[in-house]
């Protein structure tokens, strides 16, 4: 009687999990900065998504309130933002016990790790992620929120909703950052 290793009987029982999938289109990653206000944002310029304690992020007095203040992850310290008040699409905090946050690399050209810049966005809600193929996405963003289209870099469509695709280029040259 042979017996069967645990790792041949499982690629018996489950042979899709063994074999290699190419996964099309670019990836991004689907926020909410409102309850009815999504957005994208490239996964190239993600550097990691988490949940934080409002508490572990530390006020810096004289700031605009999108400033939310600074913040700690990996060993690094940042400046973490109200995504939603930096582009001014509402002036009411986030209050909450937990933060969910995008922290993103405010130059994706950075080739290390040590030299790159990040940023934390605080959002109502990250929803996953979503692939577009490059022509996809509508280079126009007519379709955008007003309130987002000096931001939008292009604008996606999922499920009878269009998705503007945030850059953070543009987002990190607003005034409020400037001292940051």
């Amino acid at each position: 009687m042979t017996s069967i290793q645990p790792h041949d009987r499982l690629q018996q029982l489950l042979p899709d999990l063994f074999q290699a999938t190419q996964i099309s289109g670019t990836p991004y990653l689907h926020l909410l900065l409102g309850p009815e206000l999504p957005v994208l944002l490239p996964m190239e310029s993600v550097h990691e998504s988490l949940w934080i304690p409002t508490g572990h992020i530390t006020p810096i007095p004289n700031m605009p309130s999108a400033v939310l203040g600074l913040m700690a992850s990996r060993s690094r310290v940042f400046c973490a933002v109200n995504l939603a008040q930096l582009l001014e699409i509402t002036a009411e905090p986030l209050l909450r016990q937990q933060q969910q946050v995008v922290v993103v690399r405010t130059d994706i050209r950075s080739t290390t790790s040590d030299n790159e810049q990040l940023l934390a966005l605080v959002v109502h809600r990250i929803q996953g992620t979503l692939r577009f193929e490059t022509e996809e996405l509508q280079q126009s963003i007519d379709n955008a929120d007003d309130r987002l289209r000096p931001f939008a870099s292009a604008c996606g469509q999922h499920m009878d909703q269009f998705l503007p695709v945030l850059d953070v280029a543009a987002i990190t040259r607003l005034p409020a950052l400037r001292p940051y």
